[in-house]
């Protein structure tokens, strides 16, 4: 296995689990096409996670200051809006978002270049190079860092979330189809509440 490595603001993470990636071709967000993939990492890989975290915090010591220049008010690193977020449904896992106006290089283990119309799986373990900067959006009043996508290699285009428990509860047939459930019960009862009010 790989070990991420980091200079600076900048990473290059181990083997890490990727979904949602538009790597050969752009999709519009927020109004901007841009390339893009999301990380999902186990929070027991500490060199990844804490190399992500040192990145972002270099980022911040080197880019907010001039970005904001001379305030009244001390920058606080805490103020940022992070990109590694903690999973919904199971506390063990980040995921992070990284995307890209220009394309990335994408290769796959042999270090070849993957051909623009490879479809990358859901799931697919891959290595991915990105770089942290820091940015205010005024109009939301928001201070935010966020990750630019550099590179990927994809080392096995296959499904790996099976390994990754992403929903702690997986429901049984039975839950499902059982009339007097009671998570049904609240939907059904939320549902004639809205009708006597409309």
């Amino acid at each position: 296995m790989k070990n991420c490595r980091r200079k600076g603001n900048r990473v290059i993470t181990g083997e890490v689990v990727i979904i949602n990636s538009d790597l050969m071709s752009p999709k519009k967000r927020f109004g901007t096409k841009k390339y893009g993939t999301t990380l999902i990492l186990h929070k027991s890989d500490e060199t990844t996670t804490s190399s992500i975290q040192e990145a972002m915090r270099v980022a911040f010591e080197e880019k907010a200051v001039n970005m904001f220049g001379n305030t009244d008010t001390e920058l606080k690193f805490e103020e940022f809006i992070s990109p590694l977020k903690t999973h919904s449904t199971n506390e063990d896992i980040y995921y992070l978002r990284t995307m890209s106006r220009e394309k990335p290089e994408v290769i796959d283990k042999q270090k070849t270049p993957l051909d623009k119309k490879t479809s990358i799986c859901d799931g697919a373990l891959a290595r991915v190079s990105m770089t942290f900067d820091c940015a205010n959006i005024a109009a939301e009043q928001k201070k935010i860092i966020y990750a630019i996508l550099d590179n990927v290699q994809i080392l096995d285009n296959n499904n790996h979330l099976r390994d990754i428990e992403l929903k702690k509860h997986r429901y049984s047939a039975l839950e499902d189809f059982d009339d007097d459930c009671e998570v049904y019960e609240e939907v059904f009862a939320e549902k004639d509440f809205a009708e006597e009010s409309a």
